[in-house]
This record gives structure tokens, sequence and C-alpha cells, in this order.
């Protein structure tokens, strides 16, 4: 077929069509036909996007079980430092909690409303709406900044599970292999994520693993109703006044819990019904305030200004502690699991639009596409300086800019400014934007002066 013969194929043999650069393929949908060579969509593959029926084979997740995989990105690693938000906030802190939240349903209603701004179509991620909007080489660093984020978010999450282990080696008074060889305990770590990682192609494929994450945060709520409570006779605890900048330190903890909205293409993409995406969204942030703000008030109710950044510290050391620490590995663990499909789901499809080589060339391909980004992690993990208050700094970039500025700016580019302008969309969109450019950026400002700080100490 010479390459201005157009010919009319049904949506089974979309993916096939795409391969072939010769054919001018024309596809009808919804009683109208466009050339996929011509559309600004398909014409670069699936991993760009497609036409919105494409995906339908990819939609099997309820609502209950989106709900469920919300909590789980969430709330990992961060319940237990509610009370240190709350001591750097004071009871100010209720307010930051319920704010970000708010802020990040809103990013998460924009951001999927805007992948689906070409009509019949639907856009695949966070970098596809980048290219779509601003061309290939912006596109080209909203991938690399989004992805090495996100490494950087699962690297820190690495080094926490590490860090409780270590705890629990000591509560059992076993001998810490984990500070002796730290650079094997990492690399170790980090393969356990990638091996089972490799098997995972969607979030669909997380569903069970993402309820550990409800459940350690319903542990952790029944610890604080039973073992939270305030020492007035021989430890008071002191509420002290707060100041800008600590408050700038509770709020950057909050955008780094809420900095998953990359996440959320590859979530709604899993959605049987993704008109609730909406209302499936606003329950799992929902959930999770009340969660956060539960285990911040009780926190601080009972240690006021000393509460940890671990408020297990602050607990009884008894077995409880070590119940809640593993619960806290597996639920860290399962979490990283989910976090790097962002990274290596994004390559699958290009691969997959890209290799024509036999099966075990194009599987050893994949295997090192995928071993790629965990190499990195383990790189960032042993050759960066407090990597734990570097990785505050890109939480708090991706916080205020993937999950608070660029939703709003793609929604307006997809549906236009003026007809939202005087709507209540418009209201919030507007101070959103204002919110992330001027307080937004102030509290980045903060995490890296606290970054410049440890290194220059």
């Amino acid at each position: 077929m010479t390459a201005n013969t157009s010919t009319i194929i049904d949506l089974n043999e979309f993916d096939a069509s795409l391969k072939d650069n010769d054919k001018d393929i024309t596809v009808i949908y919804n009683d109208e036909t466009h050339s996929l060579k011509e559309c600004n969509v398909c014409k670069y593959g699936y991993g760009h996007g497609g036409l919105t029926q494409n995906y339908d084979n990819d939609r099997k997740a309820g609502s209950f079980s989106i709900i469920i995989n919300l909590v789980g990105i969430f709330t990992v690693g961060v319940c237990p430092s509610m009370p240190w938000v709350f001591a750097q906030a004071g009871w100010f802190g209720i307010f930051v909690v319920i704010w970000t939240s708010w802020l990040t349903w809103l990013g998460s209603k924009y951001l999927v409303k805007a992948l689906y701004c070409v009509p019949g179509h639907r856009l695949y991620d966070f970098t596809a709406l980048a290219t779509h909007f601003f061309g290939y080489w912006i596109g080209k660093l909203v991938r690399v900044l989004a992805h090495f984020i996100q490494i950087c978010t699962v690297g820190v999450l690495v080094v926490s599970i590490l860090d409780n282990v270590r705890l629990f080696l000591k509560y059992l008074q076993l001998y810490d292999v984990v500070t002796e060889y730290f650079m094997l305990s990492a690399l170790i770590a980090i393969a356990t994520i990638a091996v089972p990682g490799y098997f995972i192609r969607t979030m669909n494929d997380t569903a069970v693993t993402s309820v550990i994450g409800s459940l350690n945060v319903v542990s952790i709520c029944i610890v604080c109703i039973v073992q939270c409570r305030p020492d007035y006779e021989t430890n008071p605890p002191v509420y002290d006044s707060i100041k800008l900048p600590t408050i700038a330190n509770g709020f950057n903890l909050i955008l780094y819990c809420f900095s998953g909205l990359l996440n959320f293409p590859h979530l709604e993409r899993t959605m049987k019904f993704p008109d609730n995406w909406d209302k499936a969204a606003f329950f799992g942030i929902l959930i999770t305030c009340l969660s956060f703000l539960f285990i911040g008030i009780m926190g601080y109710w009972a240690y006021g200004d000393v509460a940890e950044i671990n408020f297990y510290s602050n607990l009884p050391q008894t077995w409880v502690v070590a119940f809640l620490t593993v619960m806290f590995i597996i639920q860290t663990y399962t979490s990283c699991l989910i976090c790097m499909i962002l990274v290596v789901d994004e390559e699958r499809p290009r691969l997959k639009d890209k290799l024509q080589s036999n099966f075990i060339i194009s599987q050893l391909i994949y295997v090192t596409v995928h071993c790629f980004p965990y190499l990195i992690m383990w790189l960032l993990i042993i050759g960066i300086k407090f990597f734990d208050t570097f990785t505050n700094v890109t939480g708090s970039v991706s916080g205020v800019y993937f999950s608070i500025v660029l939703p709003v700016v793609y929604y307006l580019l997809s549906y236009g400014f003026k007809k939202n302008i005087f709507t209540l969309d418009g209201f919030w969109m507007i101070l959103m934007v204002l919110f992330g450019l001027s307080l937004g950026n102030y509290f980045i400002y903060v995490s890296f002066l606290e970054l410049l700080k440890r290194v220059n100490n």
C-alpha cells in the first residue's frame, strides 16, 4: 500500500497501525474519521496518547480500589510525622493539612480533565501534556524532571525503610548491619523492589498491596487513641509560639506528601468508570486528610513541641512500637513498588512503539530500561550528602509546581481562560497559581536553605 492510500480499520488494529509508517490509517470514532498520521495526538504513538477507546483494556479498577490506592500513595512514610508538622506549625497545622488537601484535590481534577482536551482522545501522562502544549523538547525536560523527582521520592522511602530496619534491629538487640554495610544494604533493598517491580505493569497490579497502607494508617490511629496522652504532672507538653520559617517546614512536609499527582494519569487510566474520578479522588484525599489531622492533633496534644519527626520515638518503647515499625516497613515497601510504576510504565509504551527486534533482544532491552532508574536511585542515595534533606527540596518543587501550578496551566490551555475566569473554578485556579508562585516558592526557598545549612555544617 502506498503512502497516499487511506484504509478504514477498527480500533483493535490501532496499536499495530501506529508501527507502520507506510500507511496513512483513517480511524472511525463517534461517526467521524481522522488520519492517524495527521492527528496531533495519535501520530506520536501510544506513549503520547491515543483514542479514548484504546484504553478500555486497562480499565478494570472500581472506585473503592482507586480510593485505597490514593490513601496508600499519600500516607506512605509520613503518618508518623504528622505530630512533627503540628510541632512546626502549632495548631495552625490544622489549616496547613486542610488547605493543602483541598488544593491537591483541585489539582487532581484539573489535571485529569486536561488529559481529555482533544475530543475523542486521551493523552497518556503528565509528560504528554507538556509535549502537547509546549513542544517536543519541553516535554522531554518535564519527563526528565518528573522521573528524577519520582526516583528521589522512592529513594528517600528506601532510606526510610533502612532507618526503620535499623530501629527494629536495635529493639531486638541485634547487630546493626545496616549502618555497617549501608551501600550493600541500600543495593539489596532496591533490588527487592526492582525484581518484583518488573512484573507490575499497571496500577491494577497493586490493588491488593495498597490495602496494607490503609491498614497501617488504621493501626497508627488506634495507637494514638490508646497511648497518646499528655503527662501534665511530670512532663507537661509545651505549645510554643510559631514563626513563618517553622510553618514553612510543616508545609514542605505536607507538600511532599501530596506530590503524588504524577501518578494520577496512570491511576485514572485503570478506572472502570473514569467519569467517577473526581468523586473517588475526593474521598481518597478526604480520608488522607482526616487521618493526618487525627494523628497530628493526638500526637501534638500529647507531646507538644517535642514531637519527633517519627513520633514512635515519643511513644513508650514497647512491642507496640516494634509492631508499628514492621507495618511501616511493609507499607513503605509496597508503596515503592507503586510509585516506580510512573517511571517504568511511561517507558514501556514508547519501547513498544520502537522495538521491532526478536523476543530475546526486546526482553533484554526491557530489563535494561527497567534497571536503569533503580541504578540511578542507588547512586543518588550513596552519593548525595544529606539525601533526605535534598529530597525535601525536590518534594517541595513537585508539590508546588506538579501538583498545584501546572494542573491549572494545563487545564486553562485545554479549555481556555475566558470562559472559566468568572466561575467558581476560575476563582480557585487563580488562588492556586497565586499560592504556588508566592508562598509555594517561599517554601521551596526555605527547604533549599535547610539543605545548605546541613551541607555547610
